[in-house]
């Protein structure tokens, strides 16, 4: 055989050309060779595990979208069923078109604010169509709504919270039913329970953001009747109330309503999430001023003496599945379960509402607690991060307005607040009056603190405290426009409480009959500014009264 380097010529019939004989590979050269195939092939099936990895991670977002518009056309599709069951709701209890709600007699007993089943079949039947049933039942109906499809209707409304059956004829299954039995809806519960007008079955948010979503809320509804000094709000959350609070009648009792239905997702809260006193705190006040106000619009308020302790120890709220009342948030909770001006201690012992006090007693509590009455404290809404300086500034407010000092005759005047509870800031007088001293003026503050040394030990200054009024601020102007006829509530007026506010003078002759048939006195009044002040018969002067609302345009002379 020829060498492996001997050049081989080849002659061919049309072309002469030389080539030269590959040399055989050593071995460096195989193993580089073999070492670089190596890599091309590891190469190709990293490329191919990539694109395998890429079209798994493809895969998973096309179905993760997929997801996300399952879920976007299932809110949908509930912010339908939500609304159209709304709408129901509404007919349902509509005074002219509705059900027949009221007192009905049941074997030899009234049974109040109730409807029968089968009217309720009855009504359904002629009343709602079955596109509208399809979309709360959630299944295709035919085109005229049956007595079936009304009673599965029925047992919805039960399952959900809207209704239930009143005395031991109803079925305890769960299911509606077509015969003549009593059923209500818990809008209608006579019951002092504030929040259990449905019952909740969702999942709650935190506890702090309910309370500050339901104080706004209440804020809304009272905010154009209230007199200015009523909240004490920051601009954010100003140009929130604004924005949603109510201009007439209709809606006003569309949102109240929907405040009632979003007071029960406290039922479902988790109180051991409020872990520190600032925690507690915040969430308590709000909840504490939201309960109050909700109070007003829903009972009213009784002056005697004895409603008005019924007022504080009745009305109440679920919360976390524990029943708190008014008088349990503020002497139990919030002043760590001490006793009330009108009673013990809230709380005996082994009571499961005392692992939710507040570690440690603040007295800066009594600068933020407002009965929502004439000559309190501004309401403002807490946060748990913020909350020291909240109470802080609280404090300089409540002592700019309430606290007063007259030198000359060495009195100092304090708030009732500080009078009713000055047990809680300090065991005397002179550790009270130093404890208020961080919150006033320096002017005063240097004032106070000079009577105290120079007078006090002489038993040479003397305290007064200031009268409280169970006057609300709020509650009878709500009331007044909830029971008229018609009107729009940015009629209302308070006079006389802000720049914005209208100065009116009005006067007339004013006389009423009463159910008895018989005549009031007549009277002469006289509107000027926030005072109305009446007169006799010959326009003798008798007396005034002062921060007076007007309802202007709103309703009759009879309702005024």
């Amino acid at each position: 055989p020829p060498l492996l380097s001997e050049t081989i010529r080849l002659t061919g019939p049309t072309e002469n050309f030389q080539r030269e004989r590959p040399v055989l590979f050593d071995e460096s050269e195989l193993l580089s060779k073999t070492g670089s195939m190596e890599a091309t092939r590891r190469a190709k099936e990293t490329t191919t595990r990539s694109r395998a990895e890429v079209e798994k991670e493809l895969v998973s977002a096309v179905a993760l979208m997929q997801k996300e518009k399952r879920e976007k056309e299932d809110e949908k599709k509930e912010f339908e069923r939500h609304r159209t069951m709304d709408k129901i709701l509404r007919k349902m209890r509509h005074a002219g078109i509705g059900l027949r709600i009221g007192d009905r007699k049941q074997r030899l007993r009234t049974v109040k604010n109730c409807f029968m089943g089968d009217e309720f079949i009855c009504w359904v039947e002629e009343s709602i169509s079955s596109r509208e049933l399809s979309l709360i039942l959630g299944k295709t109906l035919s085109e005229a709504v049956s007595a079936e499809d009304a009673q599965a209707l029925g047992s919805h409304m039960l399952n959900v919270g809207l209704i239930y059956g009143v005395g031991d004829e109803n079925d305890e299954s769960g299911a509606f039913s077509k015969e003549h039995i009593p059923y209500r809806f818990f809008e209608d519960d006579e019951s002092n329970i504030l929040n259990f007008k449905k019952v909740f079955d969702g999942s709650s948010r935190p506890p702090h953001e309910v309370a500050e979503d339901l104080l706004l809320r209440v804020i809304a509804l009272v905010s154009r009747v209230s007199p200015p000094e009523t909240f004490a709000l920051t601009p954010a959350e100003s140009q929130f109330i604004t924005t949603i609070a109510p201009l007439d009648k209709l809606s006003w009792e569309q949102q109240y309503r929907e405040f009632t239905h979003a007071t029960a997702e406290l039922q479902a809260v988790d109180l051991s999430d409020l872990k520190r006193d600032c925690q507690k705190l915040a969430f308590w006040i709000n909840i504490f001023h939201t309960m109050i106000i909700h109070a007003y619009l829903e009972k009213g308020i009784d002056h005697s003496r004895a409603r008005r302790r019924n007022f504080f120890t009745n009305y109440c709220y679920i919360i976390g599945d524990i029943l708190f009342s008014i008088d349990d948030i503020e002497h139990g909770v919030l002043r760590g379960n001490r006793p009330s001006r009108m009673g013990g201690r809230p709380f005996e012992n082994g009571n499961c509402r005392i692992e939710h006090m507040v570690d440690e007693l603040d007295p800066r509590v009594h600068f933020a607690l407002c009965y929502a009455m004439e000559g309190e404290p501004s309401i403002r809404l807490y946060h748990a991060e913020i909350i020291e300086e909240q109470l802080n500034i609280a404090g300089a407010m409540y002592c700019e307005k309430f606290v007063e000092v007259r030198m000359m005759k060495r009195v100092i005047v304090l708030p009732h607040r500080i009078e009713w509870y000055s047990f809680d800031i300090g065991d005397t007088w002179a550790e009270i009056l130093t404890f208020l001293c961080y919150f006033l003026e320096d002017s005063f503050r240097k004032i106070v603190m000079e009577l105290l040394h120079k007078f006090w030990d002489a038993n040479q200054v003397k305290l007064r405290f200031l009268k409280f009024t169970w006057t609300p601020a709020i509650g009878r102007a709500l009331q007044a426009i909830r029971k008229t006829g018609s009107g729009s509530l940015s009629s209302i007026i308070a006079v006389g409480q802000a720049e914005n506010h209208v100065q009116l003078r009005k006067e007339g002759w004013l006389a009423r009959e009463d159910r008895s048939g018989k005549s009031w006195r007549r009277r002469y009044f006289v509107l000027n500014g926030a005072t109305l002040s009446y007169y006799d018969s010959d326009k003798k002067y008798e007396g005034s009264l002062r921060g007076a609302l007007t309802l202007s345009g709103t309703t009759t002379s009879k309702g005024l």
